[in-house]
């Protein structure tokens, strides 16, 4: 009778073994963090260096502009001091009635961000000016947080100073911090913003997000000349020209600017260059030096692949062709018998 007891109760424990070992699979993927979107207007926190206004109703006493101290908090009279970093409106709005029923009769609390703080947030990619930024609140006169607007993809990219025409907006990267000390990855596609409209691809930031924009490869979808017409591409690039042309210096030009417009603006090529053999130098992220050839004959016969379009730094050199180098040797043979020459007749003339 014992021994029968005990194996019925080993086949009983049995299922409950593999039952353990289905559930586990599902306790891991509850692990798996989920991206942070509570940075919308109506999800802002609230955090050190934000200004907001409260309005106590019918107490006067209690009102007034509040900033959020670097430890997080504000200080009302007769209730004292109070968390508001990392809570939304909503949540120490409720707060502050709760606190305020000991002194004032039904309190209502209005609130409002009067001006937001700083975000701290990182540039990285094919950027013209990659690196840690600080970015300020919009002023939009609408919203939830009292006529402010938090900064986007868009506007971090554009303080980065724009991208060059080697990035790919379909593939940006945004990094965020969670609660938890966890980060976490979002593909952003401002493409589909240019293209379609899609304002939602534009996402608000938080403090400490990370933006990396990556390098366009064969399969991106963007098109780089339609891209450098965007609010995404920089105003200005500064390109060297030098070699065989009028005016060699270094130039302020459009963002726009192609090999054949840096040209022109040099003054346009000498007698001496070789338009067939251009080169364009330019200067990587990571050190690498890039030189490719252009034919500017075929470039100014419209094509296009001859003509591309400079980047920030790159440096324009028309080399001087073959003929111009014989031509310039004779110069140099011939130098000191013209010089006699020269003197020859002045002093016939003379004479």
């Amino acid at each position: 009778m014992h021994k029968s007891f005990l194996i019925i109760s080993l086949l009983l424990l049995i299922p409950l073994g593999v039952s353990a070992q289905t559930t586990s699979p599902q306790a891991v993927a509850k692990s798996v963090p989920a991206f942070d979107l509570t940075a919308t207007q109506e999800g802002y926190l609230l955090g050190p260096g934000d200004r907001i206004n409260i309005k106590v109703f019918g107490a006067d006493e209690f009102s007034g502009p509040q900033l959020v101290l670097p430890d997080g908090t504000i200080t009302l009279p007769l209730v004292g001091t109070i968390v508001a970093s990392n809570r939304t409106l909503v949540d120490l709005s409720s707060d502050l009635e709760r606190r305020l029923a000991g002194f004032v009769k039904k309190p209502r609390v209005a609130l409002r961000v009067d001006a937001l703080r700083p975000l701290r947030i990182t540039v990285s990619g094919e950027v013209l000016q990659p690196g840690p930024r600080q970015l300020q609140s919009l002023v939009t006169g609408v919203g939830t947080a009292g006529g402010n607007s938090l900064p986007t993809v868009t506007s971090a990219v554009v303080q980065a100073g724009g991208v060059n025409n080697q990035a790919d907006v379909s593939k940006i990267i945004l990094t965020r911090r969670l609660s938890n000390g966890q980060s976490v990855e979002r593909r952003v596609d401002l493409w589909k913003a240019i293209q379609e409209g899609k304002i939602e691809e534009d996402l608000f930031l938080k403090d400490g997000d990370a933006i990396f924009v990556p390098r366009r490869d064969a399969d991106s979808p963007v098109d780089v000349r339609v891209l450098a017409r965007t609010t995404l591409a920089p105003g200005r690039i500064r390109v060297r020209v030098f070699g065989e042309v009028n005016r060699s210096s270094s130039f302020d030009l459009d963002a726009r600017s192609t090999v054949v417009d840096a040209i022109a603006s040099a003054g346009g090529m000498t007698n001496l260059a070789a338009p067939d053999n251009v080169e364009v130098v330019s200067l990587e992220p990571d050190g690498r030096v890039v030189n490719r050839l252009v034919d500017v004959n075929k470039a100014i016969q419209g094509d296009s692949g001859q003509n591309p379009l400079l980047k920030d730094q790159d440096a324009v050199i028309v080399r001087r062709s073959l003929g111009g180098d014989l031509i310039n040797g004779l110069n140099v043979f011939t130098g000191p018998a013209s010089t006699i020459a020269n003197l020859f007749f002045i002093f016939r003339n003379f004479r």
